[in-house]
């Protein structure tokens, strides 16, 4: 029983960080969008380009820490297990008919660990500091961006 309830805990823990690289993939996309779209507004405010730079890196540091290092990878250099592949080492031990080992236990907890503040960064990039981009972009009039909702006010209000 013990094994069931830790490869169910493995299994979604595996389907979250797979959930949060996408959404993480996704904001980035939505980014370079936003630097298109402040490209193409007179004069956009520098502390909105900075504000929009400060997300763009905040999302880079959330993708190395699930996807690793991409420049070591690239490099075939060193590099610490990242995420995905913590999570993949436990739930391949978790799902074989051999008991897992220390060693799937260990990445499983780690990846755990790891994955809790990494999350909360996420969600506050993309719902708090992405939006409220989003929406002075909407304010500035500001060409439509993927994640964005149009404002519309007619001429005669």
């Amino acid at each position: 029983m013990v094994r069931s309830s830790t490869t169910e805990r493995a299994s979604r823990l595996q389907k979250a960080i797979m959930g949060a690289a996408k959404a993480n993939e996704e904001a980035l996309q939505r980014v370079q969008m936003i630097r298109g779209a402040l490209d193409q507004i007179d004069g956009p405010d520098p502390k909105l380009v900075a504000r929009v730079n400060a997300v763009d890196k905040t999302l880079r540091d959330i993708d190395e820490g699930i996807n690793g290092d991409p420049t070591l990878r690239a490099a075939n250099e060193p590099a610490p297990p990242a995420l995905v592949d913590r999570i993949t080492t436990a739930v391949n031990g978790f799902t074989t008919t051999v008991p897992p080992t220390n060693t799937h236990r260990e990445a499983l907890a780690i990846a755990e660990q790891q994955f809790v503040p990494l999350l909360a960064r996420l969600k506050t990039a993309i719902e708090t500091d992405l939006a409220a981009i989003e929406k002075e972009l909407n304010a500035a009039g500001a060409p439509w961006t993927p994640g964005r909702i149009p404002e519309w006010r007619s001429s005669t209000q």
